[in-house]
Order: C-alpha cells, then sequence, then structure tokens
C-alpha cells in the first residue's frame, strides 16, 4: 500500500534511471531521506515500475517514466496506466482512477478487511491514494510547476564587464568540456559558474573571497553584470526555466554595491515568479532586517521573505587538486567531500560497503596496479586516515600510508569519491590538467565524471585540444585570449 506521494516516487525512478541501484544510492542521488527512500521503493514496486530487491532494476514502464518529463501530460497518463494495471491497487481499490471510483469510507473499509489495517493507518492510507488520483487526473497546479523549475543540469550564463570577460553568453550542459591554452581565461569562464552561485547566495563573501570588487572588473571599469539561467534541458533554457541577474557597480567611496537583483521563474514563457531587489526593499521598507547594499537577497531575511520556498540553490564548487591535502588525519564523521579533499579517509568511510565502493574500488584497481583495498585508520583521537593494502608480488604484500602514494593517486582518488558524493544537480569543476595520471588512468576518471553527470553537472578544463575533441561532452568550449579579452567559441558560436 502506497505510503509515498507520487512527486517522490518520480523521484526514486530517475534516481535508478540515473545509476542508482540501491538505497543509499538513491538517497545519495535524490537526496531524498533513507526512511522516505524506502516508502518510495514500495510505491514505485506496487506501481510496477522498478523490480528486484537491491540491486533495483527498472521496468520497461519505469523507463518510459523516467523519459517523460515530470508532471507532463505523458508521464499521469504512463502512471495512470500503472495504477489501472497494479494488481495491489486493484484488489484494494479498483477504479481509484476510474470516472466513478469509490468513497474514501469503500477504500478505508478495504484497507482494513484485505490488508488488517487499524482505521487511522488505513485511513492515511487511501488519503495517500486520493491524493495520487488527484495529482493523476486534474491539472498541474502552477505552484508544483515551480518547484520543478527550480533544478536542471543546464545552465545559461551571460556576463559583462568581469575579469577577462568582455561580454559572454555560454550555455553548460550536464558535461562540458572547456579547452585552450595555458593563460586563455578557461578558469575565468568556469568562475562565472562558482561565482553565480556565490553572489546569488553570499555576494559579500565572494567579492572578498577574490580580493575585491577591483579583482572582478574588467577593464572598462563599468558595472560587473552576471545573469544565470537554470533548466532541465537546453530547449528549456529559452522558456521554462530559473533565472538570477546581478549587477555590481563600485560607489563614490570606492567600495561596492548591488545596484540590481531579480529572481524569476518562468514555464512556457509565462512568469511564475517575479521578484526584484527594488521593490522587495520598497515593499518592506518598515521591516527591521534591512537589505544591505552588498547583501544577496538569498542572505537578507528580506529577500527570504519575498522569495518565501520558490528559489532554491544548489551546491557549485571548484574541486582542488592539491594532493597534499589529503595527508593530515581528518574527523571521522565529516564524510561529505570537501572541495579541497582534506576529509578523503572519512568520505571513503562512509561509502565503504556500498555498491559505490565496489565500484570506485575497480575503478582505482585499474589505476593502482596490485591494489587489494583502501584501509581507513583510526589513530587514539579517533581521526582517520589512509592506507592502500597492495600485493607487490607473489606472497608479498604492503600496507602503504597516503604520505606514500603517488601524486596522481591520491588526486585521482579525490575525484572519484568526490565524483560518487556528488547530490543531483550539484555542479563539479575539475581541471585535468592538474591531474598527474597517464593516459589510460585519466580515461578512466573522465568516464567517472561522465557517470556522475547523469545526475549532477561536470565541468572539466584542458589545455589539450585533442582530448578535448575525444571526450564525449554534451557541449564542448573553446578559449582564447586576444587583444586582453577571453574569447569563446561553442556549438552555435565562433570566436571574434
Amino acid at each position: 500500500m502506497p505510503q509515498a506521494t507520487l512527486e517522490r516516487t518520480r523521484e526514486i525512478v530517475d534516481a535508478l534511471a540515473q545509476g542508482a541501484s540501491d538505497r543509499a544510492e538513491i538517497a545519495a542521488t535524490s537526496g531524498v531521506a533513507l526512511r522516505q527512500v524506502s516508502y518510495g521503493v514500495a510505491s514505485a514496486r506496487i506501481l510496477g515500475l522498478l523490480e528486484g530487491d537491491e540491486p533495483f532494476v527498472l521496468t520497461a514502464l519505469g523507463r518510459e517514466v523516467a523519459a517523460c518529463e515530470a508532471g507532463s501530460t505523458a508521464e499521469r497518463e504512463l502512471l495512470c496506466r500503472a495504477v489501472t494495471e497494479s494488481p495491489s491497487l486493484t484488489a484494494l481499490a479498483p477504479g481509484i482512477v476510474s470516472a466513478e471510483p469509490p468513497s474514501r469510507d469503500q477504500v478505508i473499509a478495504w484497507f482494513r478487511d484485505v490488508a488488517g489495517l487499524s482505521a487511522n493507518t488505513a485511513a492515511h492510507r487511501a488519503g495517500m491514494l486520493f491524493g495520487w488520483r488527484k495529482r493523476l487526473l486534474q491539472a498541474p497546479d502552477p505552484r508544483d510547476v515551480k518547484e520543478r523549475l527550480l533544478g536542471g543540469r543546464w545552465r545559461r550564463i551571460e556576463v559583462a564587464n568581469l575579469t577577462s570577460l568582455e561580454q559572454l553568453s555560454l550555455d553548460f550542459g550536464p558535461f562540458t568540456v572547456l579547452y585552450g591554452p595555458t593563460a586563455s581565461g578557461k578558469s575565468n569562464v568556469v568562475d562565472t559558474l562558482v561565482l553565480a552561485h556565490e553572489l546569488a547566495t553570499d555576494a559579500k563573501g565572494a567579492v572578498a573571497r577574490r580580493g575585491g570588487f577591483a579583482t572582478l572588473m574588467g577593464h572598462g571599469r563599468g558595472p560587473v553584470t552576471l545573469e544565470q539561467r537554470v533548466a532541465a534541458t537546453r530547449e528549456a533554457l529559452e522558456h521554462s526555466y530559473r533565472r538570477h541577474r546581478i549587477v555590481l557597480e563600485t560607489t563614490a567611496d570606492d567600495a561596492w554595491a548591488i545596484v540590481e537583483e531579480q529572481w524569476d521563474v518562468l514555464h512556457q514563457g509565462v512568469s511564475l515568479v517575479h521578484a526584484r531587489r527594488a521593490d522587495v526593499a520598497a515593499q518592506f521598507a518598515d521591516a527591521t532586517a534591512l537589505l544591505s547594499h552588498d547583501e544577496s537577497m538569498l542572505a537578507s531575511p528580506l529577500g527570504q521573505r519575498a522569495l518565501g520556498r520558490h528559489v532554491v540553490t544548489r551546491n557549485v564548487f571548484r574541486l582542488s587538486l592539491d594532493a597534499s591535502q589529503m595527508l593530515a588525519p581528518c574527523a571521522a564523521d565529516d564524510g561529505r567531500m570537501r572541495p579541497d579533499g582534506s576529509n578523503v579517509a572519512a568520505a571513503i568511510l562512509r561509502l565503504k560497503g556500498s555498491r559505490s565502493y565496489a565500484g570506485l574500488l575497480e575503478t582505482l584497481r585499474n589505476i593502482v596496479p596490485g591494489l587489494d583495498d583502501l584501509i581507513v585508520i583510526r589513530d587514539a583521537d579517533g581521526r582517520v586516515s589512509l592506507a592502500i593494502s597492495q600485493t607487490l608480488g607473489p606472497g608479498l604484500e604492503a600496507r602503504l600510508p597516503s604520505s606514500l602514494w603517488s601524486r596522481g593517486t591520491r588526486q585521482a582518488l579525490v575525484v572519484l569519491v568526490a565524483a560518487q558524493q556528488l547530490a543531483a544537480e550539484e555542479v563539479m569543476v575539475v581541471e585535468l590538467d592538474e591531474l598527474a595520471l597517464d593516459s589510460a588512468s585519466l580515461a578512466l576518471v573522465i568516464e567517472a565524471l561522465q557517470a556522475a553527470s547523469r545526475r549532477a553537472m561536470l565541468v572539466v578544463s584542458t589545455t589539450d585540444e585533442e582530448l578535448a575533441q575525444a571526450v564525449a561532452a554534451d557541449v564542448h568550449v573553446q578559449c582564447r585570449f586576444r587583444g586582453g579579452r577571453t574569447h569563446v567559441a561553442a556549438p552555435g558560436l565562433r570566436i571574434v
């Protein structure tokens, strides 16, 4: 009997379609709590969308649902079919999505008689089923559309007068490769993604971390403009997306201020959310919490009040490949990989025993000859570090602490673990030239990043044009530096 909404059930289906196969992987991929994952798995099984028991596998119907846009007419039709063909639902609530459904009292009575549920539990399960009916037979609520538009793995960045970028409009896909010579501005291009996230959530901190506003300004010393759209597909960037636009400018006292900021959510060209900084400040002028000149709307109580739950940002970060960071022991409970890789031992500890860990180990064994396992070592203070259990020859085994690993091995491990832990729609940037790996090992790392891009968004950069062109990607971007400016070329663009 269903204990999850159809929206939650769809999240489970999407996670499986992105490569998850057990409850832990589904939770990591979707961001759904483990208990709620179990409820969603049970509902998906009732509907005939998955089969098996860890590993779970999508059925043909489940794959059809995963291929549909969430909330679309096609999805509703498939789910209606699933409800109608479900043996469990046919027995417990026949006709629940028909023109003449049973009454709620009838369904409660069937649940009590057939399944032996208590009155309260039966009423709850019946309420969930009638929620399914409403979701499938009624037109979608615009509020639900807003929620679906809050994320996506396609982003369009538009900037003006930012560092070496005079003007830029560029689409990033689930897997994007940037290439160009050293000092061509690749780092400035990929930093637009990180900066867009940071300006939206903490503009003051974003400017300070980059050395001040003068560092951000281009040669024209005019206002810095950055706009980001986030959507589910490249086509949706034109009509169904979340957008944030922000303009920063110097002030008379050589400081800086946000002079314009705006959030929008559009669906099929129709505005569902529209919030401008100026309107928010005017609307809540009598509020005790003021909107500071260098404070993002999302960082302010005023902005949060105006935007409510309609704007959600996903984590965006550049992965550091300074291999020395992972040598020191770290706290054992700090299992979410940091961008600098300093807690990789704790991250490994979290992955141990999962199917994700088995896949990680398989890839590493192709990079490190003779690798048997990764050993997590606890010190007297409970902090953890890593060692490799390695077969060096017949009857000869060794345990090597991370300080004796090659730089490339440490870097590869950080990248592979970070890719395994990426949550849905997060964005990670990796500079491939920093990886001290041979071509075969690098190919394995790239393959792992491509797999992670089925649920998250990956951007990699390299100076090796031949490598970049050989990598299958959603978008290839070429960078050149000329006349003091970075110029880019991508599908539909050309270097000028």
